[in-house]
């Protein structure tokens, strides 16, 4: 599958070279210009879906019951989409930031889309990535969040967090990590 289309893919690029070397042969051509330049947008957008769909299957991933993590990025904090189980659908992001670098942004940050909200994504995906910090030696992290987000308090207390620090609207929270109990994991 990621052969096929990575070669998709080449094709492609392909296509869209040969179409930026047209326009330019194209002299007083508007219409003609103007065609080229769609077929050049709609070249890169079909490009951009098949990276994001080589993305996802190439992608690390820490499987829940619910919802899947996928590794996004690796650089001063590992960022992670959140999927519905099972398929490509993205209902969020998940990232851990570092080892407690500053207690009102926490260590681990998180964001489900507003229209899966309510379902306990939030909590599962806080439960994937507490396993795999556990697996890589982190006992604890910091997780923050305003006064007034009921949902993201309830969600870090059901995760086991302590009130730990509130400055002005930020109350920050101690958790402890946990080994990941019957999960699959394909990373």
């Amino acid at each position: 599958m990621i052969e096929e289309l990575e070669k998709k893919l080449q094709i492609l690029q392909e296509k869209r070279r040969r179409l930026e070397e047209k326009k330019y042969e194209v002299d007083d051509d508007y219409l003609e210009i103007e065609c080229i330049y769609y077929e050049i947008d709609r070249l890169i957008e079909e490009s951009l879906s098949i990276k994001r769909k080589i993305y996802f299957l190439k992608a690390p991933c820490i499987e829940g019951e619910n919802v899947d993590i996928r590794e996004l990025t690796k650089n001063k904090s590992t960022n992670y989409y959140i999927y519905l189980h099972g398929t490509d659908t993205i209902i969020g992001e998940i990232s851990y930031r570092g080892y407690h670098i500053r207690k009102t942004l926490g260590d681990i940050g998180y964001e489900i889309y507003e229209e899966y909200r309510g379902n306990g994504y939030a909590y599962e995906a806080l439960c994937l990535l507490g396993g795999k910090l556990k697996e890589d030696d982190i006992d604890d992290f910091w997780i923050s969040t305003t006064i007034d987000n009921i949902p993201s308090k309830k969600t870090i207390e059901k995760y086991g967090g302590e009130l730990f620090d509130r400055e002005d609207n930020i109350i920050t929270y101690s958790c402890k990590t946990k080994k990941l109990e019957n999960k699959r994991k394909t990373m």
